[in-house]
Parts: C-alpha cells; structure tokens; sequence
C-alpha cells in the first residue's frame, strides 16, 4: 500500500489535515514515522470509525443516540413531576396537621364547656326546691339560663390553657414554611414605624 502524508490521506477522506491528526491524536488512525500514514490501513480505519458512529446513533441504549436522549428527557421530566408531587404532598400535611390540631383545640374546649353546663343544675338547684310555684322556678331558670349565656361568652375571652402548646406548634410549623425577611421587608417595616409615629 502507498505511503501518504496528511495532505494527501485529508484529500482522500475528503478531510482536513488537522483533522486527520486528530484521528491519528485519538488512535482512530496509525500515523507512522515521519508523520506518514499507510493509505489502505487508514481508510479502513477511519470506515470502521464512521460504522461504529452510525451504529451507535440507531443503539437506544448508547448515550448520545436520539432515543438515549429522549429517554434521558423523559427521566428527567418524570423526576421534576415527583418532586412536584412530593412538595404538594408535604404541604397537604402540614396543613393536615394544623386541621388537626384545630380540631384537637375544638375537642378540649367543647369538654370544658360541657363540664361548666353539667354542674349549672347543681349550682342552682338548691334556689328552686323550695319555691311554692312553678311560676317562680322559671323566673330562677331563665336567670339562670341567661348567667349561664353570659358564663359561654365569657369563656370566649378566657385564656385557654392550651392553647399555649398548641400555638407552639403553629409558630414551628410557620417557621419552617415562611421565607426568611430581607433587607427590602426592613426598609417597610421602618417605614410603617415612623408612619405610626406620625399618626401618634
């Protein structure tokens, strides 16, 4: 077989020299002594070369083949969607909890109601025994029902003794889900303060 240059193997692989250097520089091609090159050797070379590129192009399964990327695409699309999915499902549980702990503030503060209202008969029962006439019990009983009215609306105002933990529970968890304020919330902040220091 001819021994050729890199001018002359460019010309035959319709190539660049600097190309066909590259190859050589990648071991696609042998480059000989001298910066030569053997013309047959190199051609099935840089045939084999361009097999290899074709066939792994129509292979799903080698990386940079178009079905490779599509599914590389969809993998990474399915694992946006999940977490997605995810973030939506960690706040459908935090607001779960705070529902719960709603319902949880509900629950002690009907039982205590309902204690205040199991002992009004007793309270009062000692004021209508020994009323000579039903006529006069029920002015006792409804004022009595209208004390007992005003005892609700005063548990309205009341502390309640738990809701201290409860309202724990509410700061840690707006906490974790409220951003963190910066210099421009300062700025407004400061701006309100001396808008109420006016209005003083």
């Amino acid at each position: 077989m001819p021994i050729v240059g890199s001018e002359e193997l460019a010309r035959a692989l319709n190539l660049t020299p600097q190309r066909i250097r590259q190859l050589a520089a990648e071991g696609i091609i042998t480059r000989l002594d001298g910066g030569k090159y053997d013309l047959g050797p190199s051609v099935g070379a840089y045939l084999r070369y361009l097999q290899g590129l074709v066939s792994s192009r129509g292979n799903p399964s080698s990386p940079g083949s178009p079905k490779a990327l599509l599914t590389d695409e969809k993998l990474r699309s399915t694992r946006l969607d999940n977490e997605v999915k995810e973030m939506e499902l960690a706040r459908l549980r935090r607001e779960s909890l705070a529902v719960a702990d709603h319902a949880r503030r509900m629950e002690l503060r009907m039982g205590r109601l309902a204690a205040r209202v199991k002992n009004w008969a007793g309270q009062h029962a000692h004021e209508t025994v020994r009323l000579p006439s039903i006529a006069e019990s029920l002015v006792v009983w409804e004022r009595v029902q209208r004390e007992a009215l005003m005892d609700l609306q005063g548990t309205a105002d009341e502390p309640d003794p738990d809701d201290a933990i409860l309202r724990a529970a509410d700061e840690e968890r707006s906490a974790e889900t409220e951003p963190i304020p910066g210099p421009s919330d300062e700025v407004e902040k400061s701006e309100d303060d001396s808008d109420r220091d006016v209005a003083e």
